[in-house]
């Protein structure tokens, strides 16, 4: 391991050489122009101040927005028109869990497509790279998904309390935000979006059909469990999302190993 490390080394500093060396061969004599060192002086002095975090929110906004709220709306709509309708308990909340699974889908569409696209390396050029701009997203993702939240709990009947309702909600929400993230970390840059997606509606998907196949799942005896399946999703989300900003202000590209001392 040693040998390569030193044979790393050696063809990385002549490699550094060649470069040098050929762009020695096409360097001006005497310098740059004083007309370039001039333009660059203009171009520092007239520099805009770097934009701060209200700026960036106020772009992704325009970004996320149209993409979340609707389908908040849809979500908020489903479950007022099922108390309009009667419903019982459980259909309301299997409603208001596929609503949770969907604005998930709907956030990630949004966070995980600078790198789908191939844009990580451009982003970490900007000042507000893809860290930033990730944690714009998730941040006003997660407002929206709070305002559904307690849109859904005050639609829902006076009989259903408010934590049953977060948790019906938020345990779908965070499962598929979680493991979609850990899904487009994982995958290959061109498949990363469509393996968020895919997470995410599998996620809708399960919360919707369960009902079907054991309809225990969301009796009132059940509340405690999704409880604590909402804390469990929520640690598991906090791990994810710190994984995620920590891959994206790599580029998503593994970190370099440190070369072995000779």
């Amino acid at each position: 391991m040693r040998a390569l490390g030193r044979r790393r080394r050696g063809t990385e500093r002549e490699l550094e050489k060649r470069l040098r060396e050929h762009y020695r061969a096409f360097a001006p004599e005497g310098g740059p122009p004083e007309e370039l060192l001039a333009a660059v002086d203009r171009a520092v002095a007239t520099r805009r101040p770097r934009a701060g975090w209200q700026a960036l929110l106020a772009s992704q906004a325009r970004l996320v927005l149209p993409r979340c709220v609707p389908v908040a709306a849809l979500g908020i709509a489903l479950v007022a028109l099922l108390e309009l309708a009667g419903a019982s308990r459980a259909e309301t909340l299997v409603a208001a869990s596929a609503a949770g699974a969907l604005q998930a889908l709907a956030a990630l569409s949004g966070v995980v497509s600078g790198r789908a696209h191939g844009m990580t390396e451009l982003e970490a050029a900007c000042p507000l790279n893809a860290r930033s701009v990730a944690c714009a997203r998730l941040l006003l993702s997660g407002c929206v998904c709070a305002v559904t939240l307690a849109l859904c709990a005050a639609a829902s009947p006076p009989t259903l309390p408010a934590w049953v309702m977060a948790a019906r909600l938020g345990a779908p929400y965070l499962i598929a935000c979680a493991g979609g993230l850990a899904a487009a970390r994982r995958a290959a840059s061109a498949d990363s979006l469509v393996a968020a997606l895919v997470w995410a509606g599998v996620t809708c998907a399960a919360s919707a059909l369960v009902y079907s196949v054991t309809p225990a799942v969301y009796a009132r005896a059940s509340d405690g469990l999704w409880a604590g399946a909402a804390v469990a999703a929520l640690l598991w989300c906090a791990r994810e999302i710190a994984l995620w900003l920590r891959a994206a202000s790599l580029s998503f590209e593994p970190a370099a190993p440190l070369a072995d001392a000779s």
